[in-house]
């Protein structure tokens, strides 16, 4: 299933009840990532990749650049986990 596809009830999001916890939750949310696919991104993306991602622009370029970067890392994630 594509990642866009999902609904938040597949997501299977784990809130842990602390201000990191709810960060990393809106995060997966917006993304429509689950657990291990976000822990994969953290460990694999690097800090500048990360602030495109995260950079709240109204750039098309930009945004367009932030998907490309998480189907990226998302493709990497699925052919490893095979």
């Amino acid at each position: 299933m594509y990642r866009l596809d999902r609904k938040f009830t597949e997501l299977n999001i784990t809130c842990k009840g602390n201000l990191f916890s709810l960060m990393d939750g809106a995060i997966k949310e917006s993304f429509r990532l689950n657990d291990d696919e976000y822990e994969y991104l953290l460990d694999q993306m690097t800090d500048e990749e990360m602030d495109i991602v995260l950079k709240d622009t109204n750039s098309f370029t930009n945004k367009r650049g932030a998907i490309s970067i998480l189907d990226k890392y998302i493709k990497s994630y699925e052919t490893q986990s095979q």
